[in-house]
């Protein structure tokens, strides 16, 4: 086992929500002889939150230290500050350290090797979709007294929301990766425990197969679904494990439940969410369609549209309507 001098894992980031992966994978290499039970619960992590993130910390820890509550300000809105800096902050940060312990273990494979570029791929995204997720709260729980944090033009494409759940920052990272008509909440299933997460949807790939964990690829559940999983304090590194190295074994884990909702355009989960899905849904249906010979538009509308019908027929009944089918 490592001695007590190794310097722990390092967890930096070159942007608001780009981390420094080149610095964590370095900061990884002396812990290569830990087992991955000793890995998954004792892996030291030293998280440095990008220096908006930290400054706005600062500042709000600074109001809450006596005679420096702002005057403009209700005392009210002292119990939220505090909650900020006392529980929301430091929760995330172990959200952090426990999503790095769990995958650094699940990592590696039964010969003792390290799957490194996965184990990269999920770190990326994990802590992007984290730290963005924060810092779209930290945005929404602004003073009245204060200006708004200009953190860059996408926030302003997203709309306000309080939690930092990873799905806030994830349903935004994911755009690199696929167009995505939207979110919906689903049930991960490991031995008698269940968890809730989000699983995109995308009807353009369902040509003939309506089953949704079909579609996705190994990168798609590497980048979608782990990440999400990491975020979760009850689950076990052998499960994300499997998964890494078999992920197309995910559908015998997920079950949709299709009541909560977030869109791809706010990357929210907001009232009017379904709504952004069936037209976002439906115009790509429709385009398809359109591409598709008159003599087959019909049975393509079928096999497009079957998906759909657990996420809102109402997303049949607009195609088919535009469409002008029989």
């Amino acid at each position: 086992m490592a001695g007590t001098s190794i310097p722990p894992v390092q967890v930096r980031f070159a942007g608001l929500y780009e981390p420094d992966i080149e610095v964590l994978t370095e900061s990884l290499i002396p812990y290569g002889r830990w087992s991955e039970e000793h890995l998954a619960s004792e892996l030291p992590v030293d998280v440095q939150y990008p220096a908006q993130i930290s400054e706005r910390m600062a500042v709000l820890s600074d109001y809450l230290a006596p005679g420096r509550w702002p005057d403009s300000v209700p005392v009210e809105a002292m119990s939220t500050t505090r909650y900020i800096i006392e529980f929301m902050i430091p929760n995330v940060t172990a959200e952090i350290v426990r999503g790095i312990r769990l995958m650094v273990a699940a990592a590696i494979r039964d010969d003792g090797s390290r799957a490194v570029v996965i184990r990269d791929q999920v770190h990326l995204v994990f802590l992007s979709s984290m730290v963005l997720a924060l810092a779209r709260s930290l945005k929404a729980y602004v003073l009245i007294s204060e200006n708004d944090l200009d953190w860059g033009e996408e926030f302003y494409e997203m709309k306000r929301v309080y939690s930092p759940n990873i799905i806030y920052g994830l349903s935004y990272i994911a755009r690199r990766f696929g167009h995505w008509d939207g979110w919906t909440d689903a049930d991960f299933h490991e031995e008698f425990k269940h968890h809730r997460l989000f699983v995109p949807i995308l009807t353009e790939y369902d040509f003939g197969d309506p089953e949704p964990i079909s579609w996705y690829s190994p990168d798609d559940v590497r980048r979608l679904i782990i990440p999400q999983l990491l975020s979760i304090e009850a689950i076990n590194y052998k499960t994300i494990q499997r998964l890494i190295f078999e992920p197309m074994k995910l559908r015998r884990h997920l079950v949709e439940r299709n009541e909560q909702f977030v869109d791809s355009e706010t990357c929210s989960d907001h009232s009017d969410a379904i709504n952004y899905i069936i037209r976002i849904a439906s115009d790509r249906i429709i385009s398809r369609l359109l591409e598709t010979p008159e003599s087959e538009r019909w049975r393509a509308y079928i096999k497009l549209t079957a998906r759909t019908l657990s996420i809102s027929p109402d997303i049949a009944r607009r195609v088919k309507q535009a469409i002008q089918l029989g």
